[in-house]
């Protein structure tokens, strides 16, 4: 009989204690989606001085088109039927610390065939490419959050473009307002005054539609676009 009373609490111990390791991860994985997709998409809805984002994500028709006429993307060579493409999603060339370089991701069908494209970028995990005046890559760290990350899926008939929200490009440590959602970014030894040059490295899954075969996975990087840091106007030299 005790035997079997300690076999019954050894049980209940186990059983609570899987529970509460159940409850803390849960709540670890809850926080990693909160830091990351929560944060980062109210970033990027946000106005700021160097620009602001579109509403829809990603848009699509006539909204994409108009778009990229706007903020003319700078596209990778074509592959398997699509051009990857990035652009500046101002009207200013030269930020300051403290601020975001807006960008924007664009998908364009260039075949003659209608194309399901699917990609999950997330830029804090895979930062863009950033170019210095000297011709060197400046070092930004990546980050990998918990949760999930959004995986996009669209049909785009041929010409037609999809353009999605990129969290940009942090400049220096110390973002306005304090505790805003800032990788990826540049630290400040490195983001002086002076021009650059920015590329993002994706992987997109295109197929044919009708084509059931899964398709072809595109790894590339899309063209270049320029920048400008300089110093603030309360900071320039008189």
């Amino acid at each position: 009989m005790m035997t079997s009373k300690l076999k019954a609490v050894v049980v209940v111990v186990l059983v609570l204690d899987a529970i509460a390791t159940g409850a803390i991860f849960l709540r670890c994985l809850t926080a990693g989606q909160d830091a990351g997709e929560s944060a980062a998409e109210k970033s990027l809805k946000r106005e700021t001085k160097a620009g602001a984002a579109p509403q829809k994500d990603p848009l699509l028709g006539k909204d994409a088109a108009e778009r990229v006429k706007k903020f003319p993307p700078s596209f990778s060579k074509a592959q398997d039927g699509v051009e990857i493409g990035i652009s500046l999603a101002s009207d200013r060339k030269a930020f300051h610390l403290a601020e975001r370089v807006p960008l924007e991701f664009v998908i364009r069908n260039v075949s003659q065939k209608t194309l399901h494209v699917e990609h999950s970028l997330y830029p804090p995990e895979t930062p863009p490419t950033v170019i210095g005046a000297n011709g060197k890559q400046l070092p930004i760290e990546a980050i990998y959050l918990f949760g999930t990350i959004r995986l996009h899926r669209d049909i785009l008939k041929p010409n037609e473009v999809a353009v999605y929200w990129h969290v940009g490009l942090g400049l220096g440590e110390n973002p306005e307002p304090p505790g805003t959602f800032w990788n990826p970014f540049l630290k400040n030894a490195v983001a002086v005054p002076g021009k650059y040059r920015l590329s993002q490295q994706v992987r997109v899954s295109v197929r044919e539609e009708g084509d059931d075969t899964g398709g072809t996975t595109v790894r590339a990087a899309t063209g270049e676009v320029k920048f400008e840091i300089e110093l603030a106007d309360s900071t320039k030299a008189k």
